[in-house]
């Protein structure tokens, strides 16, 4: 798992060599790819072999773009993580109408209660009565008095 942040923010090409992803612009940036966490494509006009883009995408790093303004719009996200993904994932796709349902109550029901417990640990107090109820209702374990 890597530990840097790569931004690239200028014009340039990146290109994938012997385990190292090197960022091609005045001067050559190599990096080695075990230590890329999140690679930030921060201008337009960078480009990026698919040989780099598969080791990344195989190496788990998080690959963000940017639009002109810097402001992030895509990111790439590979899909075999897991090898239960693709299990997962048709498993998924054919449950029924109840399965979905009580899915999406229990996501609901942690939104809320997360959303409670930020609005105490920031002292915010607006609203903080109907989170408090919500939050004793749907999550009577996390509530404390």
């Amino acid at each position: 798992m890597g530990w840097r942040t790569i931004i690239v923010d200028s014009r340039s090409k990146i290109c994938y060599r012997g385990g190292y992803v090197i960022v091609k612009k005045e001067a050559d940036v190599q990096i080695h790819i075990s230590e890329i966490d999140v690679l930030i494509l921060a201008s337009p006009q960078v480009s990026f072999t698919g040989m780099a883009l598969a080791e990344l995408v195989k190496s788990k790093v998080k690959i963000i773009f940017c639009d002109e303004k810097h402001n992030p719009m895509g990111e790439v996200v590979g899909h075999h993580d897991h090898y239960h993904s693709s299990k997962r994932i048709m498993t998924q796709a054919h449950w029924n109408d109840e399965i979905k349902d009580i899915v999406s109550a229990a996501i609901l029901r942690q939104k809320i209660c997360n959303q409670a417990r930020l609005l105490s640990q920031i002292g915010q107090n607006e609203g903080h009565d109907y989170c408090w109820d919500m939050r004793m209702k749907f999550c009577p374990r996390t509530a404390k008095s």
